[in-house]
This record gives structure tokens, sequence and C-alpha cells, in this order.
């Protein structure tokens, strides 16, 4: 399949060096206009968004595994994992998955495949860390990768 080079505007840019620079917004999704090439964030979740009590990851796993729009579609995650390191103090890092759930229509699978590696090199004009991005498909499969963090 031929590489698809989707941009992110300026404005997008400036939410992602936010969450590098301040990790707030602390979840940020991306979604692609298939017909435009142009990719987008049209989800942001700030700290003060979270309900009490609520961690980001119970936030995250909320959305992903309860709101039809991300349960069945395809998007690109952003968000802030907090942590206790190895030596007992806490810790964060920010993640971007590729949610591509299994139940995710075909032709939007092979779409957001092809541009991952365009959308990977636009975050890192954010300065996002690309060895903090990674494909998932389930919740379990988050969950393992966010262990790596430790």
């Amino acid at each position: 399949m031929t590489k698809l080079d989707y941009v992110l505007s300026e404005e997008n840019i400036d939410t992602v060096r936010k969450m590098v620079k301040d990790r707030n917004p602390v979840i940020a999704c991306i979604e692609l206009e298939m017909k435009e090439a142009k990719a987008s964030v049209v989800k942001e979740v700030n700290k003060g968004d979270l309900a009490e009590g609520s961690s980001v990851m119970d936030t995250l796993k909320g959305m992903l595994s309860d709101e039809d729009i991300y349960k069945n579609s395809p998007a690109i995650i952003l968000f802030n994992y907090e942590y206790v390191g190895k030596s007992g103090q806490a810790k964060d890092a920010l993640a971007c998955i590729k949610w591509v759930p299994e139940g995710a229509p075909m032709k939007k699978k092979m779409v957001y495949t092809s541009a991952w590696n365009g959308v990977k090199t636009e975050l890192m004009k954010a300065n996002m860390v690309s060895n903090s991005c990674f494909e998932v498909h389930d919740w379990d499969d988050i969950e393992d990768k966010v262990k790596t963090f430790n």
C-alpha cells in the first residue's frame, strides 16, 4: 500500500508540544481525514476534565471501551502515563498509540496502517519521542506496552 503523508496543522502541533512540555492535555485523540490526507486532534482531555479519583488510564480505558466512536474505529491517541519507577519515585511518560480495534472497518485499518509512519514524523516535529509510539488492538495490548515504561 502507498505511504500516505498526513500532516498536522500548526495548531495541532502546538497541542502536542503542550503535552510534551506541560503534560496537559493528558489525552489527545487524532483522527485521519481520508479524503484530504489531513490529521487533526479531535478530542482533548485536560487534567481538570478527569473525574475525581480517576486516572488518565481509567479515562482512556473508558473512552476506548465505551465510546462508540473509538470502540470500533481507528485513531491515534496520545496520553500521559503515570507510574512508579523502579526507585519508587513517581514518573510519567508521554505515549502514542495507533488504536486499531479488531472491529474497525478494513478500509480504515489500511489507511491508519499506511499513514502511521508519516503521522509519527509529524509528532516528532513537536518533540514527541518515537520509541513511545506503538500499535494496539485492545486494552490488554495497552497495558502490556505501558508496563515496559517501568
